[in-house]
């Protein structure tokens, strides 16, 4: 098994243990390794092969994704520096060695929503970090961020802009109570209704898709948790998985599935259960991947206080769910990524924390029958 360590313990983000990605000579895995990054290739059981390689100082939440050209990746993560983080970023070639780092932003921890995410397609890299987003060209040139005003916690690549996917504070909307005589203050609401009479709080969460810029499709609703959300999609239709609840007492983890973007506000109304998960401290979210034929879905839950373990669905082409254990020992497993590692096969990575020692396991699950946990 493999040593991490979580370094960024001042940022209050949902961020996987490791990040997965392939290029056309295999599989690569970015994990935290004491204080840096640690890159290295993976058989197709995800076992290591080949050397380690370590990535920056003070360094957390690793993202990863295949360069467009097909060979090597783009790889980014985040550095404490005094009451700042920095985002920092390179590209690896096909050997994993890497370009001298470029800094996105310098970010005050406090401010700091979102980990950084590397997604690509045939032509660009994009990266994103709380509300900006980044497009870096196959030769290297990288544009100046566009606003967004989504803080994304997972995206699909594609032109002209990537889908992005959120969980963010909802408004609270106040509003008097349909009763006759009951009037706003002032004409529209402006805090209180008289004479004395109801007023009706709506708030929570909300969960918010867009689809491309400066076309904004940005559609919230109210959910009880903050937990961020994952996207996915296998060309045909696009699947988010969520954690919908009360986060301080549990609820259930849920998928809207659609093929139209216009039926993104009623698919959410009525999201498929696969699951549920207990209550939790601190930003946690679900992963999920496709192998082009079912979606998996991957997310902790709380057991005992301080312990997790992790569960799974899969979601197949005719809509059958069927749930999954991936790890349930008395040891403290959690922050699931998941990865589509060939037609049939998923590589599931989680954190593993037993007294002082933290470990990165690797599980490949199979869909004829077979699953193991590989070390």
């Amino acid at each position: 098994m493999l040593l991490t360590f979580s370094i960024l313990c001042a940022l209050n983000i949902a961020s996987p243990a490791a990040s997965l990605a392939r290029d056309d000579r295999g599989l690569v895995m970015a994990w935290e390794q004491g204080q840096k990054i640690a890159v290295a290739r993976l058989d197709e059981r995800g076992n290591v092969g080949g050397s380690i390689h370590e990535l920056g100082t003070s360094a957390s939440a690793p993202s990863i994704a295949r360069s467009p050209s097909g060979s090597g990746f783009t790889i980014a993560w985040m550095e404490e520096w005094g009451s700042l983080v920095r985002v920092q970023f390179t590209r690896l070639d096909g050997e994993l060695n890497a370009e001298a780092p470029t800094q996105l932003a310098p970010i005050g921890i406090q401010s700091v929503i979102t980990p950084v995410l590397v997604r690509s397609d045939a032509s660009s890299t994009w990266l994103a970090v709380n509300n900006e987003v980044w497009q870096l060209r196959a030769d290297g040139t990288l544009d100046a961020p566009v606003i967004t005003g989504l803080p994304a916690s997972d995206m699909i690549a594609g032109q002209p802009f990537p889908k992005l996917v959120g969980g963010t504070e909802a408004s609270r909307t106040t509003t008097c109570m349909p009763a006759p005589g009951c009037t706003a203050a002032g004409g529209p609401f402006k805090g209180y209704c008289y004479p004395s009479c109801q007023i009706n709080v709506d708030t929570g969460y909300a969960l918010k898709f867009m689809t491309e810029y400066p076309a904004v499709n940005a559609v919230p609703f109210t959910f009880e948790s903050e937990a961020q959300p994952a996207i996915q999609s296998n060309g045909r239709d696009v699947v988010i998985a969520w954690l919908r609840g009360a986060q301080q007492s549990g609820g259930a983890v849920v998928i809207d599935r659609f093929s139209d973007v216009r039926d993104f506000v009623s698919a959410t109304q009525q999201p498929e259960l696969l699951g549920t998960f207990e209550a939790d401290a601190g930003r946690v979210r679900p992963d999920i991947a496709t192998d082009g034929t079912r979606y998996l879905v991957v997310w902790q839950v709380a057991t005992t206080p301080g312990n997790h373990d992790i569960r799974a669905a899969a979601l197949d082409a005719s809509g059958k769910v069927t749930a999954y254990t991936i790890a349930a020992s008395d040891a403290d497993e959690r922050r699931p990524s998941v990865f589509a590692a060939r037609s049939g096969s998923f590589l599931i990575a989680y954190e593993k924390i037993g007294g002082t020692d933290r470990q990165i396991v690797r599980r490949l699950v199979t869909f004829d029958g077979r699953a193991r946990a590989v070390r």
